[in-house]
């Protein structure tokens, strides 16, 4: 009896990616994520959902070549508006800038680490895309909803304003206006270090 090589490696490579499939597949039902998050998978494992809006959705996810913590978010269904297509290519362009202008160790801004666009997409229909940031550990207005659960002090309070007015003199240094300034917005680490989030509304001036 014989076999042949080649038709018994493709037996084992369909078996490998049907596996990988379901696995992924297992991992979006149960965060409740569409199948067109299946285009993040070749380089992000997805983790948890972090918040839901009308633009689609951020989830974190750890980078399989770095093992950093990163938040993904969603903007879909953009292009049949011109307006909501200016919003997304303004909010990436502001933020590729604010990524080059910050130093690392200082940063008031999530960095800008990695742009994802759906696999078959293509100029003419593209209606998604997947903006990879820095993941921060929570944001200002889950903090304010534990109410008296959370143990704040006036030295945080201190600090948390000291580091939103550096953010937003650093904006307004660089001619940004942010225009959506609120607790949701602001992400916070367990430092009390914020970074002003979201720039789908803002605007730069001249």
């Amino acid at each position: 009896m014989t076999f042949d090589s080649s038709e018994t490696k493709s037996t084992i490579q369909s078996s490998v990616f049907k596996s990988r499939d379901d696995v992924n597949t297992k991992i979006l039902d149960s965060l409740g994520l569409g199948e067109e998050w299946s285009a993040v998978f070749t380089g992000y494992q997805l983790v948890d959902k972090l918040g839901q809006g009308s633009y689609g959705c951020v989830v974190k996810a750890i980078c399989k070549v770095t093992g950093q913590n990163v938040a993904i978010k969603l903007v879909k269904n953009f292009s049949a508006y011109e307006y909501e297509l200016v919003k997304v290519v303004r909010e990436i362009q502001i933020m590729k800038a604010l990524t080059k202008m910050m130093p690392s160790k200082m940063s008031f801004f999530p960095k800008l680490i990695d742009l994802i666009i759906p696999a078959n997409a293509t100029v003419h229909n593209l209606n998604s895309i997947f903006i990879v940031m820095d993941h921060i550990d929570t944001d200002l207005s889950k903090i304010l909803k534990l109410g008296n659960q959370c143990k704040m002090d006036k030295s945080h309070v201190r600090n948390i304003c000291y580091n939103l007015l550096c953010a937003l003199n650093y904006l307004s240094s660089a001619n940004i206006i942010h225009r959506d300034i609120k607790p949701a917005n602001i992400l916070m680490n367990k430092y009390c270090q914020i970074r002003i989030c979201d720039f789908g509304l803002a605007r730069t001036l001249p």
